[in-house]
């Protein structure tokens, strides 16, 4: 969580990308982040952020978030990103795709494969808990400059 805090601070742009519930959540972030004076903004459409990802560059930070990890469309654009030189953030299972391709993952090992996300909110409500966690190290690492 501080490697991630830190390195959110530092960055010139913050890209958040999620799809699906896990874009719901993009969207809370970049509420915090923005709230915050952050340079940040969600992408939850695959198209966006394969057009948005190949702009990054090293300044420039990704914070992908998954709770399967496994998200074709969003493992192909975390993989842009980096290729871009982007430093990727990620919360998602560890050991997923996603993970494999952060370079700072926090581990989420909440996800139940469901057909009804709804009745299972285990990995709903532990990325909103972990993005709690992660908000509050960012307003200490930005109280400490």
């Amino acid at each position: 969580i501080t490697t991630a805090a830190d390195a959110i601070t530092k960055a010139r742009r913050i890209e958040i990308y999620g799809l699906g519930a896990s874009g719901f959540l993009a969207q809370e972030a970049q509420y915090r982040m923005a709230a915050l004076g952050l340079p940040a903004v969600a992408y939850c459409d695959p198209i966006v952020q394969n057009t948005t990802a190949p702009l990054l560059g090293k300044n420039d930070v990704v914070l992908a978030l998954s709770f399967s990890g496994l998200t074709q469309y969003l493992v192909e654009t975390t993989a842009m990103a980096k290729n871009s030189g982007a430093r990727i953030l990620s919360i998602s299972p560890a050991g997923s795709p996603i993970a494999k391709l952060a370079d700072t993952n926090i581990a989420l090992n909440a996800y139940r494969k469901s057909d009804n996300f709804l009745a299972s909110p285990t990995a709903r409500l532990a990325l909103h808990m972990i993005l709690d966690v992660l908000s509050m190290a960012i307003v200490e690492r930005m109280a400490e400059r």
